[in-house]
């Protein structure tokens, strides 16, 4: 409980762009539930955290990546009630849109523009989605 509670926890969030829109998913569960996020997730022990992304991006959208895809665009801390998270975000550019399939986690997903972000979105998150972009 220790670590849990005054540690930050390190995570990664996942920009994937496809032209001049970026992929969000809607939050089923909490934190955040019912607003939208990046994909992504707390690590876990014995990945690193390229393998991480990859990873999160099978689970939560069933877009298969390969580490060589990722860019790190930046990191961020956020603060949550229960919890603090320092998460490294890394850019995906795809060619085309792919099928998603969504994990328990999520109960919708859409492509946004820069300009129809929602509110909701951590400022962060919001400059690293704009610089994905570009």
């Amino acid at each position: 409980a220790y670590c849990t509670s005054r540690m930050p926890r390190p995570c990664v969030d996942i920009v994937f762009s496809c032209g001049d829109e970026v992929l969000l998913l809607r939050r089923q569960i909490e934190p955040e539930k019912g607003n939208w996020s990046l994909p992504g997730g707390g690590m876990q022990k014995g990945f690193t955290v390229q393998q991480m992304v990859v990873l999160k991006a099978k689970e939560e959208t069933g877009i298969i990546i390969g580490e060589q895809q990722l860019k790190l665009t930046g990191a961020a801390t956020y603060f949550f009630p229960q919890r603090q998270d320092v998460c490294f975000t890394f850019l995906v550019k795809l060619e085309k849109k792919p099928k998603i399939i969504l994990s328990y986690q999520h109960d919708v997903y859409q492509w946004f523009s820069f300009n129809d972000l929602p509110y909701t979105l951590q400022r962060e998150q919001m400059e690293m989605c704009r610089d994905g972009m570009v």
